[in-house]
């Protein structure tokens, strides 16, 4: 069972309108129940306020004025570029969105620019790369250029193999079968896949939810969770709200 961990983000760094000033950035795989445990040398101030998974080894997130971090196994380190957004996948691939939806791509040294403008964009792998344009139509990465696809979506998240998932504008959660979605029961704030075996998302209650194959079901019944990515690996993050000391 691997350990899970918590880091306590900086007061001020707000990520939700809510009665909040900090956040915990949790960390787990499938394989363990998802509770957090503080560790002492890890509730120093953590720089990013959103986190995205490749694997357990490929972890980036954003932090204070769209500063890119990215986590080497026991410390966060400031990288070169400024993204409102960036998503990593099982395979090393890194995107980002910059603050006006322009795509870029990670060559390993720096940020290369591609075509189009996103309000969010999904990477499972080199292969297979998603985005949601300014009408909230799904668009696919194919042969270097983009290929608009069925549908109007809130969110979107694409496992490491091509398994889609996303939520339409009533957040109800559905999957890409290839050429439709289908309607899953249940109302999500956001979802994650790993593969079409280890599909996870956020309520309405903010828990933190898994699919059994049938439904959502709570996983974690703390009503904080902000955001949360999956690695292909099944390398879990969360960040939850903690609530404002007296």
């Amino acid at each position: 069972m691997t350990k899970t961990t918590s880091i306590l983000i900086a007061s001020g760094v707000a990520v939700v309108v809510m009665a909040f000033v900090g956040f915990l950035l949790g960390r787990s795989s499938a394989e363990s129940a998802h509770t957090r445990v503080a560790v002492a040398a890890e509730q120093a101030a953590a720089p990013v306020s959103d986190v995205t998974v490749g694997n357990a080894t490929f972890v980036w997130g954003v932090g204070p004025g769209n500063s890119v971090w990215q986590y080497d196994g026991a410390a966060w380190q400031h990288r070169v570029g400024i993204l409102s957004q960036v998503e990593a996948g099982a395979d090393g691939t890194l995107w980002g969105l910059n603050d006006t939806g322009r795509p870029y791509r990670w060559d390993g040294k720096d940020w290369r620019r591609e075509p189009g403008r996103f309000q969010r964009i999904t990477v499972g792998s080199k292969a297979h790369i998603w985005a949601i344009d300014g009408s909230s139509t799904p668009n696919q990465w194919v042969n270097k250029k983009w290929a608009r696809r069925k549908g109007k979506v809130l969110r979107l998240s694409v496992g490491d193999d091509g398994t889609l998932w996303g939520t339409n504008r009533k957040r109800q959660p559905q999957r890409w079968n290839g050429t439709k979605w289908e309607r899953v029961p249940g109302k999500l704030l956001e979802i994650a896949v790993a593969n079409k075996e280890d599909i996870w998302g956020i309520n309405e209650q903010r828990q933190l939810v898994r699919f059994d194959g049938r439904e959502f079901v709570v996983a974690e019944d703390s009503p904080r969770t902000v955001s949360l990515s999956v690695g292909g690996d099944g390398t879990l993050w969360t960040v939850a709200a903690t609530p404002q000391p007296h």
